[in-house]
């Protein structure tokens, strides 16, 4: 029951030995006289013997049981994780963290392939413990990417032919003298689409993997190809709300741009053709001052266009932002010199002491 078949039989042998040598006689030697000691010893060791196999049997099952409760246990923690937590770095973070701590291995990284880049990257947050410069770092990425390419789970033990596959495909070779080495890597898959590698190191000991830890290594897998599938989802959602208000604002933008365009036009109209009229006699200052309501209004339109041109420059990207530091205060004090003097003098400035060690002179921090 406690240390499995091998020392139960051997048990069973010590037994069968002990009690023809103590019990039967001749006493204190191995020989039998009688045929019915024969029987009873080879019953009592055949009995020994199938009594070890049912205890190791019972006890191969009860330990599939933990490993089954326990893998259930990590399972559900994950699933409910994903179903609790909002941001992907955190949620990547504690599965990668569970896969370490169940697999006893030192790293968990998780590389992933936004839309339009052409290679593989890592997530942020994951890698702490290695400088991405470094040599590990960079067999790993090129395995990852012959995992990714060749849509291949590499490292489990079903699968253990691909290892020298992998390291001869990866360019340069991965530096790895064992295959143990290498860890494993799970291609993430999404809709009928890869979207990333999962990677885990090697067990600690440097066994090979379990078939309980393998389960638990490509169900993670999956559960992480979720999360990455749902950002995604969450990341069109977003592009497709902003191109919907983009959508409403161009409407308005248009709609409002209509009205401006057409007032001016409107009073240019109806000043050009009162002049041009023959029977309208027309006093000098009269005419002077229709040419300056056409002049006023000509000017209003040219900066209405000139808005709109700076917009689709602003849109193209022509401009860009120049940022630099600013005083506060000055900021401050200048919103409130155009305000109308009633709504300035309700409003008292506080600006507190210059931050020390940030650039800019007299940078300071203000509340209003």
């Amino acid at each position: 029951m406690r240390f499995g078949f091998g020392p139960a039989v051997l048990g069973a042998v010590l037994s069968f030995l002990s009690w023809d040598f103590f019990f039967l006689p001749p006493r204190y030697t191995f020989i039998v006289h009688d045929p019915k000691d024969w029987l009873s010893l080879i019953v009592f060791l055949v009995a020994a013997i199938v009594t070890a196999q049912l205890a190791a049997r019972a006890r191969q099952r009860g330990e599939e049981a933990r490993e089954r409760e326990a893998e259930v246990a990590t399972l559900f923690a994950a699933s409910e994780a994903i179903s609790r937590e909002v941001r992907t770095d955190r949620l990547l973070a504690a599965l990668t963290e569970q896969l370490k701590s169940l697999c006893h291995s030192s790293r968990c990284l998780i590389f992933h392939k936004p839309p339009g880049v052409a290679k593989l990257v890592l997530m942020p947050n994951l890698a702490e413990s290695f400088d991405p410069s470094s040599e590990t770092i960079s067999a790993i990425e090129r395995i990852a990417r012959v995992a990714f390419e060749h849509d291949q789970v590499i490292g489990l033990g079903s699968r253990q032919h691909l290892w020298t596959k992998a390291l001869h495909l990866a360019e340069p070779p991965a530096p790895f003298e064992e295959t143990q080495e290498l860890g494993v890597y799970v291609p993430l898959h999404a809709a009928d689409t890869r979207i990333g590698v999962l990677h885990i190191g090697p067990r600690d000991d440097g066994t090979p993997y379990s078939p309980a830890e393998e389960r638990l290594i490509l169900t993670l897998a999956n559960h992480a190809a979720v999360v990455l599938a749902r950002d995604a989802l969450a990341q069109e959602a977003a592009q497709a709300a902003a191109l919907k208000e983009a959508d409403l604002l161009k409407d308005s933008l248009l709609s409002l741009v209509s009205h401006e365009l057409r007032s001016p036009l409107a009073a240019i109209k109806a000043s050009a053709t009162g002049l041009l009229q023959p029977e309208a006699d027309w006093a000098k200052p009269d005419r002077e001052a229709a040419l300056g309501g056409i002049n006023a209004e000509a000017d209003r339109l040219s900066t209405v266009v000139g808005n709109l041109l700076d917009l689709s420059r602003l849109q193209a990207g022509a401009w860009q932002p120049n940022k630099d530091w600013c005083d506060i205060a000055d900021i401050v004090g200048t919103v409130l010199g155009n305000l109308e003097p009633e709504t300035a003098t309700r409003i008292d400035l506080h600006v507190a002491p210059v931050l020390v060690g940030l650039p800019g002179a007299g940078l300071q921090a203000g509340e209003v």
